[in-house]
């Protein structure tokens, strides 16, 4: 019921195990495509893809969505622990409909000093791209996903070439 995450099925939900998910995009919307996420020339008049489709698949994976998103939300702001250091120590405001940070929310994006409007912030200015926050993870994080940071270019080739070497023991 829980996919393992015993935080899940909490009386005060701590942590999310969904089953999946499913998004869906418009084909009528003027769409910008580009293989290269580090893109940052955009046609002024087309909605970025890439940002879009990064905004939606956090609501997938329980921004904003899961039941331990709401054991955080008093009011109209956001009190996970994570989110609140992510933010100088601050509780987040949100939106509305409480399922995003209020528009205009600013963070650094992740792993750099550039700051920009988070992603999960309500609205997306057309002709820009958005990259996760520091703010934004901090959500997910609060929702129960785990933070694994990616391995270096050099750790993946050495670990690659390990299993080369054991692959070809075996064979010979």
């Amino acid at each position: 019921a829980a996919r393992g995450q015993s935080g899940a099925l909490a009386a005060t939900k701590t942590d999310f195990g969904p089953w999946g998910g499913a998004l869906t995009f418009s084909l009528s919307s003027p769409w910008y495509f580009d293989p290269d996420p580090a893109t940052t020339e955009l046609f002024p008049n087309k909605d970025d893809f890439f940002s879009v489709a990064v905004h939606e698949l956090a609501h997938v994976f329980g921004f904003g969505t899961a039941p331990s998103w709401q054991t955080y939300v008093s009011g109209s702001t956001f009190t996970g622990p994570k989110s609140t250091a992510a933010n100088g120590g601050l509780h987040v405001s949100l939106s509305g409909d409480l399922k995003h940070w209020t528009n205009g929310t600013s963070s650094k994006i992740y792993g750099t000093n550039t700051t920009q409007e988070t992603a999960m912030d309500p609205s997306l200015t057309v002709g820009t791209r958005k990259y996760f926050t520091s703010l934004d993870y901090a959500g997910l994080q609060d929702v129960g996903w785990k933070m694994v940071p990616e391995p270096s270019e050099w750790l993946l080739c050495a670990l690659g070439a390990g299993v080369f070497v054991l692959v070809r023991r075996r064979v010979v």
